[in-house]
């Protein structure tokens, strides 16, 4: 349609061109023209414009054509740029997605707290079963942090490497220690009333450890000076190494057997509490209630504070023949029960199963028949 006004504008233009270039039909002043002549000069001009348009119309659509054509091409220009821009802006998202997929996972800087025991809930032998190997681990931490510390001074210097190795070692050996003299001071509280060559093997490896811990103690005082320092104290690191050697090697010997040794003093214990013979013994079924009675209170209040002295196991004992006597005597199944009962819960606290034995209290307790 914009094609066709243009046209018919510029014909127009053409014609009135034609026409003053032609002049008019009559000169002024000349012969008037003949109608053939009219005729003819009209069909020169209406060709003229036909040809002229047609030559107007070749080149206004060569120029939509080109017009076209540019914009064609702009467009696959464009195209193309955004295809190429394409792969290239999804180049590093992918790149940087396939990096992000390779880092490793964070791995945590720390351990995981170790687990504490509450040694009031532990048996006798089961304390010191922990004990051993507490005692066995503060050994090898102290022989890790000796051997380190004498490879780091033995060529006469310390570096500063060295220094920061050491000392990691070192803060294992105090810990190790430190949980080891623990769980013996938890003993001492709990047993040592009545453990007496158990308690006493443990005083000595105690005294060994504070010696151990005395040593890593100054050498950690030594290396937190820095490498200078150290290496000027050379001669006083490797005397704490060697009496920390010294050391380890008797708990090592102190040590050795003294578990089995425990267990063996628990059973003598155990035998020595129930050969306690009876003083008195019940003469009829209700004395021989009152007698478990009075071993349930004494039982009671000797484990009142979770502790057994050696007087308080000796009360026990003689309470718990007297009570077992009489009521083997004098009481039909159901008593006899009940001192079986006793037998064994002497037996428990002889051995230092004082947690069990709470247990079992309340469950004698239970089984007396009430008083009428």
């Amino acid at each position: 349609m914009k094609t066709t006004n243009i046209i018919t504008l510029l014909s127009g233009f053409l014609i009135l061109a034609v026409f003053g270039a032609c002049g008019p039909l009559a000169p002024v002043g000349g012969p008037a023209l003949s109608e053939e002549d009219v005729a003819a000069t009209v069909n020169a001009m209406v060709e003229a414009t036909n040809t002229a348009e047609a030559n107007l119309a070749a080149t206004v659509n060569a120029a939509v054509e080109a017009t076209h054509a540019v914009e064609a091409g702009f467009t696959a220009t464009a195209s193309a740029a955004v295809e190429i821009t394409s792969p290239g802006e999804a180049g590093p998202t992918a790149t940087a997605s396939a990096v992000a997929q390779e880092q490793p996972p964070a791995v945590p800087t720390e351990a995981p707290p170790t687990p504490t025991v509450d040694p009031s809930t532990l048996s006798e032998e089961e304390l010191a079963a922990l004990i051993d190997a507490a005692v066995a681990e503060a050994v090898a931490a102290t022989e890790e942090a000796t051997t380190a510390t004498d490879a780091a001074a033995s060529d006469g210097t310390i570096t500063y490497d060295e220094t920061v190795t050491v000392e990691v070692v070192l803060v294992g050996a105090e810990e190790a220690i430190a949980a080891a003299e623990s769980l013996i001071a938890a003993y001492d509280d709990l047993y040592g009333a009545y453990a007496s060559e158990s308690l006493s093997t443990l005083e000595e490896i105690e005294e060994d450890l504070n010696t151990i811990a005395e040593g890593v103690e100054l050498m950690m005082q030594i290396l937190e000076q820095g490498d200078e320092v150290a290496s000027a104290a050379i001669e006083q690191i490797l005397a704490a190494v060697q009496a920390a050697d010294v050391s380890a090697a008797e708990i090592q010997a102190q040590s050795e057997g003294w578990l089995e040794a425990l267990q063996a003093e628990l059973e003598n214990r155990a035998a020595a509490a129930l050969a306690v013979q009876a003083t008195e013994i019940a003469t009829d079924r209700q004395d021989a209630i009152q007698s478990a009675l009075k071993y349930i209170e004494t039982v009671r209040s000797s484990l009142a504070d979770n502790t057994i002295s050696r007087e308080e196991l000796s009360a026990i004992s003689l309470a718990g023949a007297n009570a077992s006597a009489g009521l083997r005597a004098q009481g039909g199944p159901q008593l006899q029960n009940l001192a079986g009962s006793i037998d064994a819960l002497t037996t428990q606290i002889a051995r230092g199963q004082l947690p069990q034995a709470k247990g079992s209290l309340g469950a004698l307790e239970a089984s007396v028949p009430r008083r009428p």
